[in-house]
């Protein structure tokens, strides 16, 4: 268990967790994930559970859906291209 732990995390740089079963690795993802652990605010963290439901879905496409600023921005670009198509039909 971690107590009064610090973690040192830069701006565009990508991380990892290595560890060996059963230490814990998938809970502290998960409560950085939900909120529980604070992080500066230029860090984005994207989790993907290592075990889904199976289905004919990629993985990449698992990944990628999984990124939920990613959604919010290609339905902002979908809004916007919808707008733009409608103004440019007047």
């Amino acid at each position: 268990m971690l107590v009064n732990a610090d973690l040192r995390m830069y701006k565009g740089k990508r991380y990892g967790l290595v560890g060996r079963n059963g230490v814990g690795k998938t809970t502290l993802l998960r409560m950085i994930s939900s909120g529980n652990i604070q992080l500066p605010s230029h860090l984005s963290i994207l989790h993907v559970e290592q075990e889904v439901e199976g289905d004919d879905t990629l993985i990449i496409d698992s990944v990628l859906q999984a990124d939920t600023r990613r959604q919010k921005l290609l339905e902002e670009e979908g809004r916007i291209r919808e707008e733009m198509g409608s103004t440019s039909d007047k």
